[in-house]
């Protein structure tokens, strides 16, 4: 019995030997460094030139063509021409702001709109007093490409 456990031991100790070497020559070969394709030291007195690529140009945005709109105050649409006059004969007794009638073939209705005015501002401004009564509750801001 007393050979198994010395038998043992000894194996115990020459392992624990063993992997301490193998962690001393593992550190020693992180530090070493092999270059195969190395050359020789290059002339010092050598002139090295560099050449600058060309400059590079700025490139322009092509200008997008400014869309220029005109707005109109819709208060109405209709699907016959006389129901649209009954509508601006009572409306206009309401606003002092002229009202038209224009037939829209793409929506094949009358719609009953404001003079054309060539900003948004005063649109809005315009909308916003005509919301005010429950006959234009449904008025709205037309805008048109010029």
């Amino acid at each position: 019995m007393n050979k198994i456990i010395l038998l043992v031991f000894s194996l115990f100790l020459f392992a624990c030997s063993a992997s301490e070497d193998m962690q001393e020559q593992s550190d020693a070969d992180d530090n070493v460094y092999v270059f195969d394709d190395a050359q020789t030291k290059p002339d010092t007195n050598e002139t090295v030139t560099f050449e600058l690529p060309p400059p590079v140009e700025e490139v322009q945005e092509p200008e997008q063509p400014t869309i220029v709109y005109d707005y109109y105050v819709q208060v109405g649409a209709f699907s016959t021409k006389d129901r649209a006059d009954k509508f601006i004969s009572k409306a206009q007794k309401l606003t002092s702001e002229p009202l038209n009638v224009f037939y829209d073939n793409e929506k094949k209705y009358f719609l009953v709109q404001t003079n054309l005015l060539s900003e948004r501002a005063p649109a809005d401004i315009l909308l916003k007093e005509l919301l005010k009564q429950e006959e234009f509750k449904d008025a709205f801001i037309r805008k048109v490409r010029k």
